[in-house]
């Protein structure tokens, strides 16, 4: 039977092309973001807004989940998401605060 449009098992490709693939869309703009994030933060202190100064806050924790889960062995995964947790809570807070 030939392979056809229809065939169920398309073949994945080799784990090589994938984690190049990864490794490639990861780390694009990582830094002009954090920069971004920063001069926010930077703003928000020099303006004593809070709604902005959480929502950074909150940005900068979840830009620190991959790191968690690189350097920490194996406590990373588990810090990993309670960055990303504690991220997603602080800019939902920064949302209500923002339209209290």
């Amino acid at each position: 039977m030939s392979e056809s449009y229809h065939y169920r098992r398309i073949p994945k490709p080799p784990p090589e092309a994938r984690e190049m693939a990864e490794k490639k869309t990861r780390g694009r703009n990582t830094k002009r973001n954090l920069a971004i994030v920063v001069l926010g933060l930077g703003y928000a202190l020099y303006t004593r807004d809070l709604p902005l100064l959480i929502a950074a806050c909150s940005i900068l924790l979840f830009f620190l989940q991959p790191l968690a889960e690189k350097h920490l062995g194996a406590f990373g995964k588990a810090a990993g998401g309670f960055l990303r947790g504690l991220g997603i809570a602080l800019f939902i807070g920064a949302l209500v605060l923002l339209f209290l």
